[in-house]
């Protein structure tokens, strides 16, 4: 291990967790609200990619399509850890 791997996982490990408000990406406090409204998103995203492919003139370069479908996956993944989250609350102990 180096001195800056040292350094960062120092710096790392004194780093407070974040309380990041996303209060504004969701509608209310509802699991199946919140999961329609991030599928809508989903679908938005990939059938405007879809119909740029639909006609042989494509005019939307890589790094428009690229960054569109990570958006769509890092939509799925908040999808997927907010049912997580839910289940996690809702457990019998």
């Amino acid at each position: 291990m180096t001195a800056t791997n040292s350094q960062a996982e120092t710096e790392q490990s004194q780093t407070k967790p974040l309380n990041v408000d996303f209060s504004h990406r969701y509608e209310n406090d509802s699991l199946i609200d919140n999961l329609g409204v991030m599928h809508q998103r989903i679908q938005s995203i990939l059938e405007l990619l879809a119909k740029q492919f639909e006609d042989d003139d494509c005019d939307v370069s890589h790094i428009v399509v690229y960054c569109s479908l990570d958006v769509a996956i890092q939509e799925l993944n908040d999808a997927n850890a907010l049912m997580f989250a839910h289940r996690q609350a809702n457990q019998q102990p």
